[in-house]
């Protein structure tokens, strides 16, 4: 079965509208692929192709080996998604910062290399574009916030056990899952995330940090004050860590300890110098 009966039999199924179809078909032209295309846009997943090539499920694991069908449900899906592709996914930009395009076609990937790893790749890919608008955006655009989302989808998806996703992979996975959600405004699902970081591995200092500014976010002071200070404690400790130390002393009542954290924020990243001015104009004017 070539690419396009692959694409037409999971529009038949519902899988795919036609209109995902016409701009995939649209996209793979000159070469790509395009069942690469339509995962690569998110339209399709790679479980789906054990569906469309009607693979039959992989066996239940035995009791002692307990991993060992998510293994096989990556060995299956990779193995239908090699024979129909035959070549590296294409890698993809934001379009009018809403529709993700394939920008060019890379190198024939190994046959055994994991979806989990392309999964990871891409949606770090938006993350990255993403983060950079939100710092020139006071609000973030829909724009940037659909970016987002896709980013969020095509992560959590590489988290998936069927992904084959390796631990030292997955590490990175877990971080920028949590900072994608805490972007959109998901807080209470990026803490869970952070937390689930920081549980699988230890010291984790940027999943730390990043949970210690969601509890900010969510109004708990003392659980970001808690967090903030175990990272500041680190001999090479960032200096947002001190920002946000500073931010829940300050929210706890406590300015003097919040003065000389936001000085000590603004010597280690002259960056924030602008940031961390307004909060001490402020404080001095509540002091007054």
């Amino acid at each position: 079965m070539d690419e396009l009966e692959l694409a037409k039999k999971a529009v038949r199924r519902g899988l795919l509208t036609e209109d995902q179809l016409r701009e995939a078909r649209a996209f793979s032209e000159g070469g790509r692929s395009l069942v690469a295309v339509l995962i690569d846009l998110g339209y399709l997943r790679p479980q789906h192709l054990l569906d469309l090539a009607d693979a039959p499920p992989p066996p239940a694991p035995a009791p002692a080996r307990s991993g060992t069908a998510g293994w096989l449900l990556v060995a299956v899906a990779v193995g239908i998604l090699g024979m129909v592709i035959g070549r590296g996914c294409a890698s993809t930009r934001v379009r009018s910062e809403t529709r993700i395009v394939p920008a060019q076609v890379r190198s024939p990937a190994p046959p055994d290399a994991p979806v989990g790893r392309a999964l990871l790749a891409r949606g770090n890919e938006l993350l990255g574009a993403a983060e950079e608008r939100v710092a020139k955006e006071p609000t973030p655009s829909s724009r940037t916030e659909a970016a987002l989302t896709h980013a969020s989808a095509l992560l959590e998806e590489a988290l998936r056990p069927a992904s084959g996703l390796p631990r030292e992979a997955r590490r990175q996975a877990l971080f920028s899952l949590g900072r994608a959600q805490e972007l959109t405004g998901r807080w209470e699902s990026a803490a869970v995330t952070y937390a689930e970081a920081m549980t699988e591995y230890a010291g984790f200092t940027e999943a730390r940090l990043g949970a210690a500014r969601v509890k900010l976010l969510l109004q708990d002071p003392v659980a970001a004050l808690a967090l903030a200070d175990q990272v500041c404690s680190e001999p090479s400790a960032p200096a947002e860590a001190f920002l946000v130390r500073a931010k829940a002393r300050l929210a706890m009542g406590e300015g003097v300890k919040a003065r000389a954290d936001l000085l000590s924020a603004r010597s280690r990243n002259p960056s924030l110098a602008s940031e961390v001015n307004r909060i001490l104009t402020r404080l001095d004017d509540s002091s007054r």
